[in-house]
């Protein structure tokens, strides 16, 4: 797909500065909170905080989706809006059958990008456009696919929020103001954490655990532009200190790894401890650590004799990729397997292995353009469905309609397997209903 680089007065643009900076780019959010969090407050502090920033604020609430998708899939779901355990019960219910239909654990992430690619405009070649300045909260996601699935559409523009509250403060929000008993509170909760034998349940726990900013429920409430004169936050390297005498642990002979240059507060407190040696990543050039303790540390390992504490820099793979690099759970990307099935450790040959974090060769917009047309394929547009109803064609018949349509030949044998057999009726001879 070929593009050309709009600017502002609509001309094409050559300047390689507008190609390598997106200072109106759009961006993506979304949250995970347990059953049960007030999380409302966040949202609007969030949305609040967009619109402060020059930004237009856009939440999209995945449930919102529910009633379509059903339809969309021949699902017969029902919504209650009787009581609040009702409701919280029916939407769960909802979304495991909507996952299981699709045999998709990521099926609302694939929604929520085709909904945006659906709001978009399109240039002259037909081509999507971004949203300038805008930003996209999705309310709230429950798989860790979804955030996966996200995260390799949308890159680093995307964010995944979670929002904590402790099980007793998610009981007392769930009995005292919506009305549930203790025992229906707690069976939420548990269904919501990591259903068991439901391979389509929810996962809120270890969707939470991917977050890339963690907050707590009462945060729209907070001071949070003065948090640092009301706080009690003290250094980390104080802090590891002190946690390390509270639990007995000495850290005589210990090495200390840091993320920053210590300063000298902090360094005063490390040659106290008997702390041997520092390893620090980042440089801190306001720190008088040295010009106050050069009698007891010095820069580097450089080999001198003395007994002054060394800060070393780091050396290695830095934080900023370690966990794409390293994690199993929380990298963006290629899934990679540790142990053979038999359990045995798998051996790495690298004439074989591939980029564990490639460059995606599509834009977002493409990514998101190709993602509508394959959740269109698992669940057929509605204005679709019922043009074939009106024209009264049967699963076989939409076949036929699907091949001019362009749809690919599983998709279709799919679909029309699954509309003959709720029609009742039975496909050619020699022919198979579905793939």
């Amino acid at each position: 797909m070929q593009r050309s680089l709009l600017g502002e007065n609509g001309k094409e643009k050559g300047d390689t500065r507008f190609v390598l900076d997106y200072p109106d780019g759009e961006l993506v959010f979304g949250l995970v909170c347990a059953v049960g969090t007030e999380y409302k407050p966040v949202l609007e502090y969030l949305l609040d905080a967009i619109r402060l920033s020059g930004y237009v604020a856009k939440d999209y609430h995945i449930s919102d989706w529910f009633k379509e998708i059903a339809e969309r899939a021949h699902l017969k779901l029902g919504f209650p809006d009787g009581t609040e355990y009702e409701r919280i019960a029916g939407r769960i219910d909802a979304g495991n059958k909507i996952r299981e239909s699709s045999e998709r654990a990521d099926i609302f992430a694939l929604l929520a990008a085709s909904k945006l690619f659906t709001t978009r405009d399109t240039d002259e070649q037909e081509n999507p456009i971004i949203h300038k300045k805008t930003a996209h909260v999705l309310v709230s996601l429950k798989r860790p696919e979804e955030v996966e699935t996200l995260r390799k559409i949308y890159g680093p523009g995307f964010f995944l929020i979670g929002i904590f509250a402790d099980e007793s403060e998610r009981l007392s929000f769930l009995t005292s103001r919506k009305g549930l008993s203790h025992a229906q509170a707690q069976e939420l909760i548990d269904r919501d954490q990591k259903e068991k034998n439901v391979p389509y349940g929810q996962r809120t726990r270890d969707t939470f655990q991917m977050s890339d900013v963690f907050v707590g429920p009462l945060l729209a409430d907070s001071l949070v532009a003065d948090v640092t004169e009301f706080g009690r936050a003290v250094h980390a390297e104080m802090d590891a200190l002190m946690a390390a005498g509270r639990n007995g642990v000495s850290f005589r002979n210990a090495t200390l790894y840091t993320t920053t240059f210590p300063c000298h507060t902090c360094t005063r407190h490390i040659i106290a401890a008997g702390v041997k040696r520092v390893v620090y990543i980042e440089p801190y050039p306001k720190s008088l650590a040295m010009e106050l303790h050069k009698d007891a540390i010095r820069i580097g390992a450089d080999g001198a004799k003395d007994d002054r504490i060394p800060f070393e820099p780091f050396l290695g793979i830095g934080p900023r990729r370690f966990f794409d690099l390293f994690s199993l759970k929380l990298s963006s990307g290629n899934a990679i397997e540790r142990k053979n099935k038999g359990g045995p450790m798998a051996e790495w040959d690298f004439r074989s292995g591939r980029p564990r974090v490639p460059m995606p060769p599509t834009s977002y917009l493409e990514r998101e353009q190709l993602i509508s047309k394959t959740l269109n394929e698992i669940f057929p547009p509605i204005e679709e469905l019922k043009d074939a109803e009106r024209k009264g064609t049967s699963g076989q018949e939409r076949l036929r309609v699907l091949e001019g349509s362009g749809e690919d030949g599983q998709t279709r044998r799919k679909l029309a397997g699954v509309e003959d057999r709720r029609a009742g009726n039975s496909p050619p001879s020699g022919e198979q209903a579905s793939s």
